[in-house]
């Protein structure tokens, strides 16, 4: 029966045997004297039926996590596998549950902590995170169990799960070691994940590693790269933790797409530290736009050609590099194609392959447009629009012709008269017929289909089409006409497969009777429409067109001989003659063909019959140009500069605009060349003419409103394909009308952020300031003239103490300044002898623009300094004359100092106070801060550095000229005389109270030697008993308060 069954021995286990089995079957016939035979393979295929329970891969788990930490932190992941192919694992929490202390002591359901509930688990991957605050006091140890039961079991479901073992030391907190406040670190977990876009401007601050001090819960100061990443992409600033970018990152030539490297955080007593990995994943952006394999194509179609013919595929590639899942959904490097242009519509394109076929329904016909010009637009990043990048290139496509049009005839019909006395082989009529077919497919040839009874008196040449006689006429002239049909036939049946095509057209000849006069005279030339041409400088008496007629009649005769004149009832015909025999027709005046370019006269035939016979034809006289004329612009003598306008930024190329020049000639005569011969020195612009003889003025590069506003070009226009002749001047002539001045104005874009005048500034500020007193001035200024005022703000103020608080407040120092968003003038808010020896730092912000671009933000440094640490400058002139120049003097010491990178702090200036108190009013005193790389110097090394010989010699000059004699410490203290020390009478009490002191002092002595055994029998039990310290404040080191440090805080 050929039935196949599976065999009682076999088991069809999809999981441990194979998944489908070939088959090879033989069929044998019963013939003789050989039997036929046949072989098929049959493929059987095992289903799979999901009986199979899952097996975690693991018989037990073990973790540690720490009690701090946070809920819903992960903890670790459990898997199981199933081999069935539809299983779905569903992992949860069961019984039993256990934990024990951490004595070991096993912990009771009643147990006020509830350690059931300490841990979650996702049902769907199998991750155990924190589900409630952990407490190793309460629960040292927990053991999870953790079933993964598959819910799409089709047998023995209720069988289909395993278990596992999870147990979860809880570590016990009590780490004093900094904590990073960084998103995703935790002591557990100790990762920082940050994300940095390609191309970040090398040097840029791409993010910020922040740390606190959890014992004096003040923000960690000192970081260490400990382990940089091992291409050198990152510098870390140790100071504030802010990450640089050190190299260019391109998302394309660098062959990571994550940089790892390890941040130590280290406290104020160098003894604490913590570690942070950090994980940088460098994000691509789409940087690159599309480039085609070609600039431009060129392609080939026959007009016959339909839909879905294929013209041709195009291609473009995009450099944008495509490594991860979300590079494939952005698509960064992924091209769409589309189709522009005035023919698109003849056209579709695949918009993805490229591919250009012919679109339905549409016919191409060359007759019409023999090139057709394509857009194709290549445009990447489908997955997001908004950051797509295109690219274009041009498409011709050459029509090429069939033969699918009929040659056409001139006229609808064609007439002519002959005498019946003429010779053979006489000019009879010439019948023309076109085809817009190219190629044998537009050759016309020519052929008399039907003669009537005109058989064998007329012959055509097959290929001009021109009619002549055959045989002599004499005794066929009559009244009636002869009708004839020619044909006009191409030559299209000598193509592949096409066939000729053809039009007919009827031809009536009148051949004269000479017996009587009744030819009526016909011109041979001119023919309806011919013209005539004669040159504007043609002298008086210049042949101009020779007329020809003919007259069915015998020319021996009167009724044939002709005479020619020209009608004299329009004003054109004075400026002509014609012979009257002879027909030549002769100028009577000059001509000037930019007066008038062109004549129509009425020429008349007649014969000398009785009665006469005449016919008329229009003759069209073209006056030819000569070049009798030089370019010239239309302007007045004293005109201003013709001026054109464009926005500066635009790319090279660029059109300004265009003028024109005049010449009264035409034709090639009259064709202007443009040449720009001053004000073009930088070469930024460049001139070419049109066929129309514009000058068309482009910029060879982007121009800078704020570089050059304005720019005066002298164009002079000569005659094409000539050489301009030398110029008298260099310079611009307005007597000479072949120059034209043009002015081009650069009109202004706001495409410039404000500037600061200085940046991360650094100043100082004494403590005992006075409220709402200037500081200083952050103002910043826009090269752009017509940009909107800048509005100047403060985005953070924070405050850096010299020496950490016990009491750990923390404080808003948002109203401490205060800046006027007009002028950026900074002005104390408050009293500043809280913040002594400290510093400020303050983020300023100016803008005028919406566009985050055009922000600009620079820092701001103030300290707060006690006169002792400041020095001044002593001069030998009163407040009143310092005051006007203290500004001039603090600038020209700053650059001096600049040199050095030194920053100057110049205070108000007052009259000079001595050591015993007394003013002199006669010199001023002007206390200064000196700071280098943004850190305040101490007053020793202030006085070092102005102390040195290279300093004094440079400063020299300005000491003279500002009357500067010294400079010492801006604290004055009052030095009292010896007798007045020894005249008061808290001298003596001073006395009495020292004899007092080494009287006590010999008491104490001899009670310490009584007491010495004794400290020696408890020195052990007390150190036992003493609290350690660190247990207390977090750091065996004693906080002892010393005089400020200046230096990098």
């Amino acid at each position: 029966t050929g039935l196949i069954t599976v065999t009682r021995d076999a088991r069809l286990d999809r999981d441990t045997n194979p998944e489908s089995y070939a088959i090879v079957v033989n069929a044998i016939d019963a013939g003789f004297p050989i039997p036929e035979t046949a072989t098929t393979t049959v493929h059987v295929k095992i289903q799979d039926i999901n009986d199979k329970p899952p097996k975690f891969t693991q018989q037990s788990y073990t973790a540690y996590v720490s009690e701090r930490s946070p809920i819903d932190s992960e903890v670790l992941r459990v898997t199981a596998k199933d081999t069935d192919l539809n299983s779905e694992l569903q992992y949860t929490l069961v019984e039993p549950i256990t934990a024990v202390t951490k004595g070991g002591i096993p912990l009771l359901t009643t147990s006020s902590y509830d350690y059931r509930q300490a841990f979650r688990i996702n049902r769907d991957d199998g991750t155990i995170y924190v589900n409630n605050t952990l407490n190793y006091n309460y629960a040292a140890v927990i053991t999870l169990t953790v079933r993964a039961t598959d819910t799409m079991a089709q047998l023995f479901p209720d069988r289909q799960f395993d278990q596992t073992e999870v147990t979860l030391y809880i570590q016990s907190f009590k780490d004093t070691n900094p904590l990073f406040r960084n998103k995703g670190w935790s002591t557990v977990r100790p990762k920082i994940e940050v994300k940095v876009k390609e191309e970040a401007p090398v040097g840029s601050v791409v993010f910020r590693i922040e740390a606190d001090d959890p014992v004096s819960e003040v923000p960690i100061a000192d970081y260490e790269l400990v382990m940089p990443d091992v291409d050198g992409m990152f510098g870390l600033n140790e100071r504030t933790g802010e990450v640089m970018l050190l190299q260019r990152l391109d998302y394309e030539t660098y062959d990571k797409t994550t940089i790892d490297f390890v941040v130590k955080a280290i406290t104020s007593n160098q003894k604490r530290h913590s570690l942070a990995y950090v994980n940088v994943t460098v994000e691509n952006v789409n940087d690159n736009a599309p480039i085609f394999e070609k600039d431009s194509y060129r392609v080939t179609v026959l007009e016959s050609d339909r839909h879905p013919h294929t013209v041709m595929t195009v291609k473009a590639t995009d450099r944008d590099a495509m490594r991860t899942e979300k590079d494939t959904l952005l698509g960064y490097s992924v091209i769409r194609y589309s189709l522009f242009g005035s023919h698109s519509n003849l056209f579709t394109i695949d918009n993805q392959t490229g591919e250009i076929r012919i679109a339905p329904g549409q016919v191409l016909d060359r007759e019409k447009q023999s090139v057709l010009k394509l857009i194709v637009v290549a445009e990447d990043a489908p997955g997001r629009p908004q950051d797509a990048k295109k690219a274009t290139t041009e498409v011709m496509v050459d029509v090429l012709d069939v033969n699918d049009n009929a040659p056409i005839f001139g006229q609808r019909s064609y007439t002519a008269v002959i005498p019946e006395n003429v010779l053979v082989d006489t000019f009879v009529v010439a019948i023309t017929a076109n085809d817009p077919d190219e190629g044998l497919g537009g050759e016309v040839r020519y052929d008399i289909l039907n003669e009537g009874e005109a058989n064998g008196l007329l012959q055509i040449n097959p290929t001009t089409g021109e009619i002549k006689t055959k045989a002599m006429l004499t005794g066929k002239g009559r009244a009636e006409p002869y009708e004839l049909v020619i044909r006009a036939q191409d030559s299209g049946n000598q193509l592949p497969k096409q066939s000729s095509l053809y039009n007919d057209v009827s031809f009536t000849l009148y051949i004269g009777d000479i017996s009587a006069n009744d030819g009526i005279p016909f011109f041979i030339a001119p023919q309806v429409g011919q013209t005539a041409n004669v040159t504007e400088n043609a002298t008086v008496g210049a042949p101009v067109f020779q007329v020809i007629a003919s007259d069915p009649d015998s020319p021996a005769t009167p009724s044939g001989t002709l005479r020619y004149r020209i009608q004299s009832d329009i004003e054109d015909a004075k400026s002509f003659s014609i012979n009257a025999k002879t027909g030549l027709i002769t100028t009577t005046r000059s001509l000037d063909r930019e007066t008038k370019s062109a004549y129509n006269v009425i020429i008349e035939v007649s014969d000398m019959g009785e009665p006469p016979q005449a016919s008329t034809v229009v003759l069209r006289i073209n006056v030819l140009d000569i070049d009798d004329h030089e370019p010239r612009f239309v302007r007045e003598v004293e005109s201003q500069p013709y001026e054109l306008e464009i926005l500066e930024e635009q790319p090279a190329g660029t059109i300004v605009g265009n003028l024109s020049a005049l010449d009264e000639d035409i034709g090639p005569n009259g064709a202007i060349d443009y040449t720009i011969i001053e004000g073009n020195e930088l070469g930024l612009f460049n001139v070419s003419r049109t066929e129309e003889n514009l000058a068309i003025i482009r910029t060879t590069q982007p121009l800078d409103r704020e570089t050059l506003e304005s720019m005066r070009l002298t164009i002079r226009c000569f005659k094409y394909n000539t050489v301009p002749s030398p110029l008298m001047q260099d310079s611009y002539n307005r007597h000479d009308r072949s120059q034209q001045q043009l002015l081009i104005r650069v009109i202004d874009i706001d495409d410039h952020a404000p500037r600061f005048e200085r940046e991360n500034q650094t100043i100082g500020i004494r403590h005992n300031v006075p409220i709402d007193t200037p500081i200083a001035n952050g103002r910043a200024f826009d090269d752009d003239p017509t940009a909107r005022p800048i509005v100047y703000s403060i985005q953070s103020i924070n405050f850096v103490p010299q020496f950490y608080r016990r009491d750990n407040r923390t404080e808003d120092y948002a109203d401490v300044f205060s800046l006027n968003p007009d002028t950026a003038e900074i002005r104390t808010t408050r009293s500043m002898s809280n913040f002594v020896d400290g510093y400020f730092q303050l983020m300023l912000r100016a803008a005028n623009s919406d566009d985050a671009e055009r922000i600009s933000e620079t820092q701001m440094k103030i300290y707060v300094i006690r006169d002792k640490s400041l020095l001044r400058f002593v001069f030998s002139r009163p407040p009143t004359e310092v005051s006007g120049v203290l500004d001039r003097f603090t600038m020209e010491m700053q650059e001096r100092l600049a040199k050095a990178n030194l920053e100057l702090s110049v205070f108000d200036a007052q009259v000079l106070s001595h050591p015993d108190h007394s003013l002199d009013f006669s010199s001023t005193s002007s206390c200064f801060q000196l700071t280098r790389h943004g850190a305040a110097l101490t007053p020793v090394e202030m006085m070092r550095i102005m102390d040195e010989a290279e300093m004094k010699e440079t400063l020299a000059d300005l000491y003279h000229h500002y009357s500067v004699h010294k400079i010492d410490s801006c604290a004055v203290s009052k030095k009292p005389p010896a007798t007045a020390l020894i005249a008061s009478s808290g001298t003596w009490l001073v006395i009495l109270a020292g004899l007092i002191g080494f009287a006590a002092f010999a008491s104490t002595m001899t009670a310490c030697c009584l007491a010495k055994r004794y400290k020696n029998q408890v020195r052990s039990t007390i150190n036992s008993q003493r609290i350690v310290g660190s247990d207390i404040y977090g750091s065996a080191t004693p906080v002892l308060y010393t005089e400020p440090i200046y230096g990098a805080l």
